[in-house]
């Protein structure tokens, strides 16, 4: 866990050590440890309560979307951003960062 949280959390003064001591105080009634995924949360094992850790997907409800996008005018929203049918407009969603 120490190298893993080495390269995650790259911040100074945070290692290892304090993130094991700050899961190990989490308690249900003050919230819970949110992973995207149960290999992540895997990762953590034994380190805090199973009762105060959720998975959440870090996934694109797809379906969601496309009733969004077909319920939509393209032209009449690229108009209100100040955009043309001609212009390109580039969206990138995620995070940004030296250990990705």
């Amino acid at each position: 866990f120490d190298w893993y949280a080495s390269k995650v959390f790259m911040q100074e003064g945070i290692d290892a050590s304090i993130i094991k001591e700050a899961m190990a105080a989490a308690e249900p009634d003050t919230g819970k440890i949110i992973f995207p995924a149960h290999v992540q949360k895997g990762l953590y094992a034994g380190l805090m309560k199973d009762e105060v850790t959720n998975v959440v997907y870090n996934g694109i409800p797809t379906e969601t979307m496309d009733e969004f996008v077909y319920e939509q005018n393209r032209t009449a929203i690229r108009e209100s951003l100040g955009y043309t049918e001609d212009d390109y407009v580039v969206l990138h969603l995620g995070t940004v960062c030296a250990r990705k």
